[in-house]
Order: structure tokens, then sequence, then C-alpha cells
């Protein structure tokens, strides 16, 4: 919605651009109005005064309507027989071949033209250049001189259909254009590192975040250059550099979470859960310190008092009629750690599980922030 009130704004404004400067009473003009959906009516000027019009555009008293000398004109004249014929042989000529490239390629010439969408591959961006460039010489050659239609309804808002002229200028800088479609395309395509996980966050109760998305927060040089590694090849594979301005959007919801952050964490305090294991403990810590190189652990505890069981079931062999399982069972223990970790402004909650077979342990990839002691 918002996109197509651009474009009727943008409409109107070039409708009216060109106002001639003197009216007489008697002129026929058109009037930038919002009485019909194409935002354009038709009247007769009763009477100037200043910058103000008089145009009346119907049959009983009231119907007249006081507009300013920037928001009428006089409409344009009709095409000439000869004029039309050329328009129509041009148009026989290229509008088949060529209509979609100038579609995909017409609001970087123009914006107040509609998007067509774009080509994912460069074969297929290459073979558009090579179109437009047999278009361009037509323009240039057999064409030359072709002007948009002079019959005004069939100039629509967001279309380029009868606008010949563009056509013509949309070939001539089709490199330019192509180049500038082909970023579009790519940054819509290409899906952006840690978006989905950073919406995540914010809408978690308790604002839980991720690891890497702590690291897009509070170290976000290291995360662009690690992502941007990723991404590069994929805008390369457009024909194209990854734009500086990327991750820009990602920047501003970043800094929107990071203040959400500093307004929750310090009202939460870690209770420390009741249940101790000093083995249990040490073997999380271990890991911790293995897998986050210098953190500190604040606090830990255990949610169970012993070992808790926990029965599965393996699914061994499957067939129509009869499906085979293996029952396991298990052992294992919970808890959470309030830690502290190297480059983050606050602890942060995060949880743990041991397994009592080879006391494997899990931890969760990220947590909750809060205040330390």
């Amino acid at each position: 919605m918002k996109y197509m009130m651009l474009c009727l704004l943008f409409f109107a404004m070039a409708a009216f651009a060109t106002a001639q400067t003197t009216f007489r009473v008697g002129d026929e003009v058109e009037f930038s109005c919002t009485r019909v959906s194409s935002g354009v009516c038709g009247g007769r000027v009763e009477a100037v005064n200043g910058n103000s019009v008089k145009v009346k555009w119907g049959n009983m008293r009231d119907q007249f309507t006081m507009v300013s000398r920037d928001q009428i004109r006089v409409p344009p004249k009709p095409d000439s027989p000869q004029t039309v014929a050329f328009q129509e042989a041009f148009r026989a000529a290229a509008l088949n071949k060529y209509i979609r490239d100038l579609q995909m390629l017409a609001p970087f010439y123009d914006e107040q033209f509609n998007s067509a969408g774009g080509h994912t591959t460069m074969a297929a961006w290459q073979e558009m250049t090579t179109r437009l460039g047999e278009l361009d010489a037509l323009c240039k050659g057999k064409f030359a001189g072709i002007t948009n239609t002079g019959t005004a309804w069939l100039l629509r808002q967001g279309q380029i259909d009868y606008r010949y002229a563009d056509w013509c200028k949309i070939a001539d800088k089709r490199i330019e254009y192509g180049q500038k479609a082909r970023v579009a395309t790519a940054k819509y395509m290409i899906f952006v590192p840690g978006a989905d996980d950073l919406k995540k966050a914010f809408e978690d109760s308790k604002n839980f975040v991720r690891g890497d998305t702590q690291m897009l927060l509070y170290d976000p040089a290291k995360w662009k250059l690690e992502n941007a590694a990723k991404i590069k090849p994929q805008f390369a594979s457009y024909g194209v550099e990854m734009p500086a301005d990327f991750f820009n959007v990602l920047d501003a919801k970043a800094a929107e979470f990071r203040a959400i952050v500093d307004r929750t964490a310090s009202a939460k305090t870690f209770v420390r859960p009741g249940n101790r294991d000093a083995a249990v403990e040490g073997i999380v810590k271990r890991k911790f310190a293995a897998e986050i190189p210098g953190v500190q652990i604040v606090s830990i505890g255990g949610d169970y008092p012993k070992w808790e069981k926990r029965e599965g079931a393996d699914l061994i062999r499957s067939d129509t009629d009869v499906k085979i399982y293996k029952l396991t069972v298990n052992y294992y223990k919970r808890g959470y750690a309030l830690v502290k970790i190297p480059n983050r402004p606050y602890c942060q909650s995060r949880s743990w599980v041991v397994r009592q077979r080879g006391m494997a342990v899990s931890l969760d990839g990220g947590g909750e922030f809060m205040k330390c002691p």
C-alpha cells in the first residue's frame, strides 16, 4: 500500500509539472483530483484570479473546483495519424520480445514504474543485455525519434507499456540499469544471516539470545567479517559486489534489541537451583571453558537431587505391517549456570544437561541476560 501511495504521489507531481503559466477562460484543462480512480479530471476554465483557477467540470452550478496553477495543465494534443502509425509499427516490432526486460529495468530508470522482479542467473542477465542492445539499435535506427503515445488513458500509472520513448532510454542505458537491477534482485533473494535468530530473540518472552546473535549484538565487526565471507560469493553469482549497506537493516534491529537488553537485564537476578553435585558441576565447568574461551562461572546449580530416568524408544526396522523399536533408558541431570562471557556487558543464565552414560554434557546455545552479583 505504501508503495502504491508513493506511485500515486509521483504520478500526480509528474502529470502537472509542466503546467502552463497563462490560462484563459474557456481553455480545456486537466487537474489533479480524487473524484476518479485515475487521479486526473478534466474541465473548462471559468475564471482566473492570480494563482487560483476556477475549473468547471460538470453542468450543475456547483460542479466546479478551485485549483492552483501548479495543479493544472492543458492536455496534450492527440498524436497525428502518421505518428500513431509509426508508434504501432514500433510496438509490433518490439513489444513481445522486449517488454518483459523493460519492465524489469523500468523502476531503475524511474521510480514511478512498478517492479517486475529479476533474473536469478548471470546467463539470463547477459541475455537480457543482448536483447536490449537489439532494441537500442532499433531506437537509433529505423525508429529514431519515437515518442510516447499521446493517448492519455493508455499511460497508466506504474506501467511502461505505451511509453515508447522511455523504452529507448532504458535500452540506451541497459548496462547501468541492469547493474542496479542485479544488485536489487540479489539483495532480495539472498538471505540475511542472523535475521531469523534476532527476530526470535525479540519474540521470546525472556529475550533469550543465541550465541551467534550475541556476536552480532556485541562484536558486530567480527560477526560481519565472518558472514560477509559467506555472502560475497552469492552476490558474485549475480555479477555484482555485496553492497556496503547490506547489513544496515540488521544493524538497526540489533541496536534496537541492545536497548531492550539494557533496559531489562539489570532487573533480572539469577536464582541458583538448590541441588549441588560437585562432580557434575566440574564436568559442566570444563565444558563451558572448552566451548567459550575466557568464560567465568559465577554461580551454578542443578534442578534434580538425583539422576532422573528418561525412557525412550529407537526405531530399528519398519515395513508395511510391523515397526520394531528398541527400548532405551537414560539418566540425566539438568541445571543452570550464571556465566560472564568476554565482550558481553551483562552476565547470562545458561542451561546445561549431563547424561550419566559417558557423562556427556550438552550446553544451551544461548542465554538470558541478567545482572552480575
